[in-house]
């Protein structure tokens, strides 16, 4: 009797503990996404992440934090203006955090900032970002 079933499966290697891309692009017309490293197995000890999120000339990015969980007051997310971390910080987030507002740029580029201790490692943090 033949069969017309089949069995398909796809599998990546990745290497723990890596932050990705630093420089990422926002577009208007889709959402695209940033995690702390493993998200949502726990993040590794000693991150510390940057990313440069780059929007087109006349627009800025908006960001929507749709989970978050690290370790309060030790583990930090920092979202700056601009393209520098010397730029005024826009969020400081630590701990089990729900938002319901969107975080804006005033200008077309963000610095994203992810840094935890050496101790206890949590969920970490999904987002998603767009170009408005």
């Amino acid at each position: 009797m033949k069969s017309d079933r089949t069995f398909n499966f796809d599998y990546e290697w990745k290497k723990r503990c890596q932050c990705g891309a630093e420089i990422k692009n926002a577009y208007s017309d889709d959402w695209a996404t940033i995690k702390s490293p493993d998200y949502p197995t726990p993040y590794c000890n000693n991150m510390n992440c940057t990313w440069l999120i780059q929007a087109p000339p006349q627009h800025r990015i908006v960001i929507n934090i749709t989970d978050f969980l690290t370790e309060i007051d030790q583990d930090f997310l920092v979202i700056f203006e601009g393209n520098s971390t010397n730029s005024s910080h826009l969020a400081f987030l630590s701990g089990m955090e729900q938002s319901e507002n969107l975080i804006a740029s005033k200008s077309n580029q963000m610095t994203i900032v992810f840094i935890s201790d050496l101790s206890l490692s949590l969920r970490g943090f999904s987002l998603d970002f767009k170009a408005g």
